[in-house]
């Protein structure tokens, strides 16, 4: 409908199967990776019925707000600002979890250290006659 030659849709077809090569392999990969070798029928199922479901909203809502921009005056803009807008949004939320697993890595990685030095501090406690310093000054409380 927007392409005033034929050049510019064959352009666009050329784009859109780009972009569905480079992409829809790499989601069935995903798909028959992650399920059991019993279950991938299932998955890839589900995993079309999902992908189909999502392109009609995904259709029915880029078509209700390219009619609200029309009717504005905006011309059929409304999708692209909310593909903008979605885009944005679901950048921020990527950066912003994987800083706290990021963080919660180096949390895990932190105490994984510590338990190391903690490991080889006891080591050289035993080597010393299996008394620590506080022990030998007489800062710890015997049990016996």
């Amino acid at each position: 409908i927007f392409a005033h030659s034929p050049h510019a849709m064959l352009l666009g077809m050329f784009f859109q199967g780009l972009h569905m090569s480079a992409t829809e392999g790499n989601l069935k990969a995903l798909v028959a990776q992650s399920l059991p070798l019993n279950m991938r029928g299932t998955g890839f199922s589900l995993f079309a019925m999902s992908a189909g479901s999502a392109v009609m909203v995904g259709n029915m809502v880029a078509g209700l707000l390219a009619d609200q921009t029309i009717q504005l005056g905006l011309g059929s803009i409304g999708p692209f600002i909310h593909g903008a807008f979605s885009t944005t949004i679901a950048g921020l939320l990527l950066v912003g979890f994987q800083f706290k697993f990021d963080a919660k890595q180096m949390s895990e990685d932190g105490r994984q250290r510590l338990s190391q030095i903690s490991s080889k501090l006891k080591h050289k406690v035993d080597g010393m006659g299996g008394e620590s310093p506080r022990s030998k000054s007489g800062l710890a409380s015997s049990s016996s």
